[in-house]
């Protein structure tokens, strides 16, 4: 401390001599006005000086004397004393004693830091949160002391609501974001009129009353979360904290944070969550996220209302345990290849409770950002290790659903079958058998007509068979036909029809075409299905 005020002293003394000397320069820089300045000390004498050291005289003799150097003593300086040369030796003098001195003062405050963190190391500090009861009670009250000092400064500093209680639970002082957020008048303290009754709820007093007991170990308490009460009524949820300025009587100071602004946000995320719960608890799909092991966790119960089981006997791989065993390697393989593809699209055969396996479609994707949503997924019985790895903010893990398609994988079976069976059945038809689509096209022959015609089976017919008729009934076979297929009537004409050309003739066979319209549910044309007879 004494080092201090010593380099303090030098640099202010340091300035003057600057000071005196820079004014002495510009003196001897003035020249002629020397002169001016002896005649108006002849003209006018010696005036008294005032309290500022400046002669009561005119300006520019006013001014003159404010700017005339002079020593320690108040003596003007003399000419000989404030050269040039003179003063930039003390100058350089002073500016190396200076730099002497701050090295020294830079090795002193080393040394100190040296000091402390040896006195750290060997006495550790004692918490001021906890420990007290292990003080005695002079150190207690010194970290009392301390705490009430620090406590009334962060008060009025703080920008977060920060009051002072004192016994019986009145509040004695307050800071401006107190009054602000509570609408009060700062008067309302004065006389101890202002409690916590007045401030909070009955639950809230209780709590924090609880809390109290914490002053036995801390400084401190923890944090925890009340309701405050403005001034018109509104009910303010705040996280608080309590710091101990004294322990008999007890008196303390309280910090509120407002969570007005939080607790929205949750209860719109809680909204949020809440609505895409129930969509997809109504979605009739298996809804699940998994990760690229296959371990799964379900988002709704349509995998278990399927299978029959519940989430205390789902490990995370349900899917797997019920599926077909001759789907289950190729949907393994497909999961183990997620973080090249990162998605697929296939179907598998899952196990229902009646022991019928039903085709799903499963639809894998990354699961790019979860908000929360896994805290909604069905609590199933993941290992512990697992359920860590889905609450891990590096863990990739995809979304999918499975559809049930049996319904349409078997009309389609049905279908294909039924296509198959009316091949087999018009190849041993002896007319040429066809269908046509809605639109005329032929798409189908029987085997009759390659027979027939001699045509590869490559061939698409279409609307090209008309170059097979007779060019003279060629017009009115297309016209009847593009009649039905308009109206959707039963059509029939008389024709002739070309046969094979391996001969190199033009030998046409004489034929009588049928067709009728196959209609599906709505009334609509289908298809078309007809016949080319020999007569």
């Amino acid at each position: 401390m004494l080092f201090s005020s010593q380099v303090l002293a030098i640099s202010r003394q340091n300035e003057l001599r600057r000071a005196s000397g820079a004014f002495i320069r510009r003196v001897h820089s003035i020249g002629p006005m020397e002169n001016k300045e002896d005649e108006k000390t002849s003209k006018y004498g010696t005036a008294p000086l005032t309290e500022s050291g400046v002669e009561p005289a005119d300006d520019d003799h006013a001014e003159f004397a404010v700017r005339t150097p002079r020593g320690e003593d108040g003596a003007a300086l003399l000419e000989a004393e404030t050269s040039d040369g003179l003063v930039s030796a003390e100058y350089e003098a002073l500016k190396l004693e200076l730099q002497s001195l701050r090295g020294k003062e830079a090795e002193l405050l080393a040394r100190q830091s040296q000091a402390k963190q040896k006195y750290r190391l060997e006495h550790p500090p004692q918490s001021c949160v906890a420990g007290l009861h292990s003080l005695s009670p002079q150190e207690k009250l010194l970290l009392l002391k301390d705490s009430a000092a620090q406590m009334d400064y962060v008060m009025h500093s703080a920008t977060i609501p920060a009051f002072k209680v004192s016994e019986g639970e009145r509040i004695v002082e307050a800071n401006q974001a107190f009054f602000s957020y509570l609408g009060l008048e700062p008067e309302a303290v004065y006389g101890g009129k202002l409690t916590l009754k007045h401030v909070s709820t009955p639950e809230s007093i209780a709590l924090e009353r609880a809390h109290l007991a914490d002053f036995k170990e801390t400084l401190v308490t923890r944090p925890f979360e009340t309701e405050r009460v403005s001034q018109d009524g509104w009910l303010k949820p705040v996280m608080t904290t309590l710091r101990v300025t004294r322990l008999e009587p007890l008196e303390y100071v309280a910090f509120w944070l407002d969570l007005t602004e939080l607790r929205y946000l949750e209860d719109s995320i809680k909204q949020r969550n809440s609505i895409f719960s129930a969509i997809v608890e109504e979605m009739p799909h298996i809804v699940f996220v998994c990760n690229q092991d296959g371990a799964a966790r379900q988002f709704n119960r349509r995998l278990y209302e399927l299978t029959g089981t519940n989430g205390s006997r789902d490990d995370g791989y349900l899917l797997e345990h019920y599926m077909h065993p001759q789907d289950l390697e190729g949907f393994k393989r497909r999961l183990g290849k997620l973080a090249q593809v990162q998605t697929f699209s296939d179907e598998y055969r899952l196990r229902a409770q009646d022991e019928e396996y039903y085709w799903h479609t499963f639809r894998i994707q990354p699961l790019s950002l979860t908000n929360g949503l896994l805290d909604l997924a069905l609590t199933n019985n993941l290992p512990e290790e697992t359920w860590r790895q889905f609450a891990a903010e590096d863990t990739r893990l995809w979304i999918g659903t499975a559809t049930d398609v049996d319904r349409r994988k078997r009309i389609m079976d049905e279908v294909l079958e039924s296509a198959q069976a009316f091949q087999s059945l018009a190849n041993q038809i002896p007319q040429i058998v066809w269908t046509a689509a809605p639109d005329g096209r032929i798409e189908f022959l029987n085997e009759r007509w390659y027979e027939f015609s001699g045509h590869s089976r490559e061939h698409r017919m279409g609307l090209d068979f008309a170059l097979f008729i007779h060019p003279e009934d060629r017009r009115e076979y297309m016209n009847r036909w593009k009649s039905s297929v308009k109206t959707g009537d039963a059509f029939e004409v008389d024709f002739r029809l070309r046969e094979s050309d391996r001969k190199k003739t033009d030998d046409y066979v004489r034929c009588l075409a049928r067709a009728v319209a196959l209609r599906n549910y709505r009334g609509e044309i289908a298809q078309w299905i007809g016949t080319w007879t020999s007569i």
